[in-house]
């Protein structure tokens, strides 16, 4: 148990460590994808576009890390987090996060988002996957949140949301890469540029 506790403290620093380096890319992400989005309302928060990615920098855990979340219904979201495994949350990343972005995949119809959304829930209640690197797996039993979003859209739409297979998949991964765009944003600091 100890050597388990170890080897997670130690995934969690290099995890960090990762991310703080690709933090220096990601204003550059969000001020290309406000640049190339320009008929898209970016302050319209998507409550309803079921499939949906939601992506924020808030984590208490871990802040360089972020979360990500997909959204199902008005109502709800999908995400994974290591205490609680997949689950469902509240659809309120608009009001209870400070930071939010929304993207969705560029080559992928609304009603085949709809298919993504319903493939993760079919996911609930599944354990989290500390194996960070293990994120390609498309038969995974457990799911880490960027992970379990990437599945869905891999295992029911063919589609890769991720194209430039990063060592780890972060939640940034999805704010703008050829394959996502962004549709949403809720950041302050990027707000005012």
């Amino acid at each position: 148990m100890r050597k388990k506790k170890i080897f997670v403290g130690l995934i969690i620093f290099f995890l960090t460590s990762v991310n703080i380096v690709s933090q220096n890319d990601f204003d550059q992400k969000i001020l290309y994808s406000k640049t190339n989005n320009v008929d898209i309302n970016l302050s319209r928060y998507p409550k309803d576009f079921s499939g949906a990615i939601l992506i924020t920098s808030d984590n208490e855990i871990l802040p360089f890390v972020g979360h990500a979340g997909m959204i199902i219904n008005s109502n709800q979201i999908i995400e994974s987090s290591c205490f609680e495994g997949v689950h469902y949350g509240p659809n309120d990343w608009d009001i209870s996060k400070k930071t939010c972005y929304c993207s969705v995949p560029k080559s992928i119809s609304r009603q085949k988002s709809f298919l993504a959304a319903n493939w993760s829930q079919n996911q609930i209640n599944k354990k989290y996957n500390y194996n960070f690197f293990n994120w390609r797996n498309a038969e995974a039993k457990k799911f880490y949140c960027s992970q379990i979003i990437w599945t869905a859209y891999y295992k029911t739409c063919q589609t890769d949301i991720a194209p430039n297979r990063p060592l780890i998949l972060f939640p940034i991964d999805f704010v703008s890469n050829q394959a996502t765009e962004i549709i949403y944003l809720k950041d302050i600091c990027h707000e005012k540029k």
